[in-house]
């Protein structure tokens, strides 16, 4: 029902999460230029009042304000580490976390450290030099 989009950049994840279902989207972006450009793409597909997008990055007002079904971060792999802890916070139990944007040799430190906060890494799947890693809390 709820997702949560922490580096929306263009939208595309939140915007596929609502075409897939999702009932609302909470997308957080930390440069300007990404917030204005989802805000755009958001409303040329038509998703005004499902989304809550702003400026900024976790832990965040909007956030806080729920718990989510699924958690995407399309980012580094350092600040997936440094977002572990409120990415788990996030998550309802039993809710989804599905990273990517991760080089593969830094797969296994992001894989740890969201084991350390209680999120347990459930596949990893690679393309290329390029990995991504998906978790469940409480599992």
């Amino acid at each position: 029902d709820r997702v949560l989009d922490v580096g929306t950049g263009s939208g595309i994840l939140g915007i596929a999460a609502l075409r897939l279902g999702a009932k609302s989207v909470v997308a957080l972006d930390v440069d300007t230029v990404a917030v204005r450009v989802a805000r755009e793409n958001f409303r040329a597909n038509g998703y005004v009042r499902e989304v809550r997008l702003a400026r900024g990055s976790l832990p965040h007002r909007l956030a806080r304000q729920r718990t989510f079904n699924l958690a995407l971060a399309n980012i580094n792999a350092h600040i997936i580490r440094e977002l572990a802890p409120h990415l788990a916070t996030a998550l309802r139990p039993k809710g989804v976390l599905i990273t990517s944007g991760i080089l593969e040799g830094q797969a296994n430190d992001v894989r740890n450290t969201l084991e350390e906060h209680g999120l347990r890494v459930e596949q990893a799947l690679q393309q290329d030099d390029w990995a991504a890693l998906v978790a469940h809390k409480g599992c």
